[in-house]
């Protein structure tokens, strides 16, 4: 089977006929409105020039993964846009039957476990009904992962302590001491 065929059936099996029909449409409008001039690449770079941007330009980046065969494509892109030098380890199975592997392990087993909590703290809602939810629920346990959460490896610490929130004894306090500091930036 042809990937083109692949891609179809893999877009009418996610989306639903009018969801397929809205990312057309938007598609079409994209289309019509762009400068025949600018290469794609260049517009997207041009709309979004932080996106992915978070180490200084030319710094090497690894990326250590499983053995999903999408990420490829996804840094791929990412070198290709933003002329990146992101470096792809591959760590495949539960065992080190090769040295990259068994150096980059640590890092794989790190993210897999932030994955389990987040998916502990994301099942009992059973989806999202948009994306907006998805993105909230997303900020929230981020905040509370790296603000709030006493960590064990960390001694009852949390990964990034806030000297705000010194004051508050309760996690209650320290919620409603985050949510305070977040109103005060606008």
């Amino acid at each position: 089977m042809k990937k083109t065929y692949r891609f179809v059936i893999w877009i009418c099996f996610k989306f639903t006929r009018s969801e397929i029909k809205e990312i057309i449409q938007g598609l079409k409008n994209i289309l019509a409105n762009r400068d025949p001039d600018v290469k794609p690449k260049d517009d997207f770079k041009e709309k979004y020039p932080l996106l992915f941007r978070t180490t200084a330009p030319g710094q090497e980046i690894t990326l250590v993964t499983d053995g999903n065969p999408s990420y490829p494509a996804g840094i791929h892109f990412i070198n290709e846009m933003y002329e990146s030098n992101l470096i792809h380890k591959k760590v495949i199975g539960l065992q080190n039957l090769d040295s990259e592997s068994e150096e980059f392990r640590p890092f794989k087993e790190l993210i897999e476990r932030l994955i389990r909590t987040y998916k502990f703290h994301t099942r009992c809602t059973c989806g999202f009904k948009s994306k907006n939810g998805a993105a909230s629920l997303t900020t929230l346990f981020v905040t509370y992962y790296n603000f709030l959460r006493p960590h064990t490896a960390l001694k009852g610490g949390v990964p990034i302590p806030l000297e705000d929130l010194k004051g508050a004894d309760t996690i209650q306090g320290r919620w409603a001491k985050l949510i305070q500091l977040a109103l005060n930036l606008n």
